[in-house]
């Protein structure tokens, strides 16, 4: 064993591992030669989502410790070629008092991500429903989007699954406007607020999820097609 300043370092079947007092948390020393490949398993592959610095930051050291691994995540993500391609500039919203839900799907918002390069299966779009609340993003990938299969999956995954809801927020896309949506939400007496088509920001909950599966999946579909 080695013990620095603020930290201990322990050799383990000839791997370092570093034991830091502040996290009490065991890391793995990565040496020089292997820091590219950990960067890219973590922030470049399919599954890793190109996560962003902070994040991909705060990943790495729950496993991994090397000097400098801040400065080194920093240059990795900003020379990124996908990430500079899709970065998209954080909209401006002037600031809003909007009434907090008190249970999970009391309030929902819809969209509609797409179309997207068709899947194995045959998928173009991506439903979104999301839970005012609890941020809780319920997706279906679908080849189309019509106004029968947005009530069907309203009514079986959403009301069915978590219970009534009362309101119901979305752009003025018709499939969303479609008469046999506003018969389901009559009948179940759901309000329904509907976004301009100049400010579809204003559906701010499934907007920030569309624009984080963009830069995560999004980035792979400019490659691959899966779904």
């Amino acid at each position: 064993m080695v013990l620095t300043q603020q930290s201990l370092f322990e050799l383990r079947d000839g791997l370092l591992y570093r034991f830091s007092g502040e996290s009490e948390q065991t890391e793995l020393y990565v040496s020089a030669h292997l820091r590219e490949t950990v960067l890219v398993m973590h922030h470049n592959h399919p599954i890793a989502g190109h996560t962003a610095t902070k994040k991909l930051t705060a990943r790495l050291l729950t496993k991994f410790w090397w000097p400098g691994l801040r400065k080194d995540v920093c240059s990795w993500v900003y020379k990124c070629r996908p990430c500079q391609e899709r970065r998209a500039q954080a909209p401006q919203r002037n600031p809003q008092t909007v009434p907090v839900p008190t249970r999970p799907f009391q309030k929902v918002s819809i969209d509609v991500k797409g179309p997207l390069p068709t899947s194995c299966r045959g998928n173009r779009f991506v439903l979104v429903i999301t839970c005012a609340l609890t941020r809780w993003p319920e997706t279906f990938a679908l080849p189309e989007v019509p106004a029968w299969v947005v009530a069907k999956i309203l009514f079986e995954e959403i009301i069915c699954r978590y219970g009534f809801i009362e309101e119901l927020v979305s752009d003025r896309g018709m499939n969303f406007l479609s008469e046999i949506v506003r018969e389901l939400l009559a009948l179940m007496k759901v309000r329904h607020h509907t976004t301009t088509g100049y400010h579809p920001q204003a559906n701010g909950i499934p907007e920030r999820f569309n624009r984080s599966w963009a830069e995560g999946v999004g980035k792979q579909l400019d490659q691959e097609k899966g779904d």
